[in-house]
């Protein structure tokens, strides 16, 4: 990009090829967008390129071969999510071991004794319920779920079609401060 920049001008501005041309009209932004008009390859994805291959000249052992199927497949999305992923466990073994019995937890299942239906009077028998004590939402949300919780962890909740239907669960949710996670 210097290069091109003293070309530039040392021609006094006259633009003397394509390549020029495409990095004239790129000349405002960051080096990164303009080898990303350059190039015709999106910012983001030079960024990722960029991670991948200063993972690997940090660390070659262990990235090195991100680089090779980056440069096989000509595809970056794979093994930036790979260095990601990698990572993310390095730092999650670095980590001590949650509390037994105490959290925190990096996920949680709740399997909630939800009641068969609302009528106590209906024989459950027939819906092929086995009768089991309940729990009403009311008091459930009194549980201290969150205390044992780590920051940002999965939280899975059994629920019953018919409260399902019924958006019990977001009651339970919205008490234990639980968010929707959207892919």
């Amino acid at each position: 990009m210097k290069a091109a920049a003293r070309e530039r001008i040392v021609a006094g501005g006259k633009l003397k090829s394509e390549a020029h041309a495409k990095l004239a009209r790129a000349s405002k932004g960051t080096t990164r967008d303009k080898v990303a008009t350059f190039t015709g390859v999106k910012r983001t994805t030079l960024a990722k390129a960029e991670a991948v291959v200063e993972a690997a000249e940090s660390e070659p052992d262990k990235y090195n071969k991100l680089v090779e199927q980056m440069d096989k497949t000509g595809r970056v999305n794979g093994p930036f999510k790979r260095l990601q992923n990698t990572r993310a466990a390095e730092q999650i073994r670095k980590e001590p071991p949650g509390l037994p019995m105490g959290g925190p937890y990096r996920t949680g299942i709740v399997d909630y004794p939800w009641s068969a239906e609302d009528d106590p009077h209906r024989d459950h028998g027939s819906w092929g319920y086995f009768p089991y004590p309940t729990l009403p939402a009311t008091r459930a949300i009194d549980v201290d779920v969150p205390s044992i919780l780590a920051p940002n962890a999965s939280v899975w909740l059994w629920i019953t079609n018919h409260h399902l239907l019924r958006g019990d669960h977001l009651v339970l949710a919205k008490a234990w401060g639980l968010r929707r996670f959207v892919c």
